[in-house]
């Protein structure tokens, strides 16, 4: 894949979009831990007002002390749900900042990879950018649906099988299509030496051999992929050999006659 100019002005205005975002994820955090502590702050001081005028009504009224152990226990209750509140929000805020600084993260690495030439490493990363996504996605939703955390327990295992098995398929193709081209390279120098070589020539007969064994050798990887006998395509081309050296053998003789 080609990367023009224009894909790399595109990468350099996403890397900055991307850097302007963390930014404001820093700005964002900030402001989540000031609301948090000013929350707490006006908590606390409206829990001291309350008693303070706990105290005082009970006092103006001579009420007795199991009147005021009654009030502070309920005030005790409002302030442990108001507290555990403001902590809630404030973790849910903190959690989505996170999971957006991630987001971005992929983001940035997917942006990069499309700027890669195609290669065995580029798609083997993108396979696993796109496993974590999908890791990163499912693990979210377990701690927001504790109910449903076995079956998304289950659909991670099934996703990390996924994954290595499309880590071993990409290696697999890349292997071949290497193996395919050099196989490619060698029959075309054999063809090319076949031009210059005398007809019915030994070297002939060398080089039509070597070119029936590069055949064999492509015929044999595909059938371990297919789980055909190798032993019947070696027996294949041992008798196509066959045939090649009693063709040599009888050109050999009619040039002595």
């Amino acid at each position: 894949t080609r990367v023009t100019q224009a894909d790399t002005v595109a990468a350099k205005n996403s890397a900055q979009a991307i850097r302007e975002r963390n930014a404001t994820f820093k700005e964002m955090m900030d402001a989540m831990v000031e609301k948090n502590y000013t929350a707490l702050q006006k908590l606390n001081a409206d829990y001291d007002k309350n008693l303070k005028e706990f105290e005082k009504t009970i006092k103006e009224k001579g009420g007795y002390a199991l009147d005021f152990i009654k009030l502070k226990e309920q005030l005790d209750k409002n302030y442990e749900i108001e507290y555990q509140k403001i902590q809630y929000d404030s973790y849910i805020k903190w959690r989505d900042i996170q999971r957006k600084k991630v987001d971005t993260q992929f983001e940035l690495e997917t942006m990069i990879l499309d700027l890669r030439k195609d290669t065995e490493e580029k798609a083997l990363q993108q396979s696993e950018l796109t496993y974590k996504k999908e890791q990163e996605n499912i693990k979210r939703r377990i701690k927001d649906e504790p109910a449903n955390a076995k079956i998304l327990g289950e659909q991670l295992n099934v996703l990390t099988q996924k994954y290595a098995q499309d880590q071993a398929d990409i290696k697999e193709k890349y292997s071949k299509e290497a193996f395919d081209k050099e196989i490619a390279r060698q029959q075309e120098e054999i063809e090319l030496k076949l031009e210059i070589v005398k007809e019915g020539s030994q070297a002939e007969l060398d080089l039509q051999k070597e070119q029936l064994n590069k055949q064999m050798e492509v015929d044999i990887k595909a059938a371990e992929q297919t789980g055909v006998d190798v032993n019947l395509i070696k027996e294949k081309y041992k008798q196509q050999e066959l045939e090649l050296e009693k063709e040599y053998n009888q050109k050999l003789y009619e040039q002595t006659i």
